[in-house]
């Protein structure tokens, strides 16, 4: 009927995962192809969040 044993990862097959780079802006709150880490938050139980923005939305240094 159906294989019910776990698919190996992609790495042990021999492919690459795709790298994320799709992110939602922190102002515009729009998808974005090319996200600008702007701030990390780091957590005390659990992996830290980076907020990200947009191009545009991005503040001058």
């Amino acid at each position: 009927m159906y294989d019910r044993t776990p698919a190996a990862p992609r790495e042990e097959r021999g492919q690459a995962a795709p790298p994320v780079n799709i992110a939602c802006c922190m102002r515009c709150h729009r998808l974005t192809r090319t996200p600008v880490p702007l701030r990390t938050i780091r957590s005390t139980c659990g992996p830290a969040t980076t907020l990200y923005t947009c191009p545009t939305c991005t503040p001058p240094t």
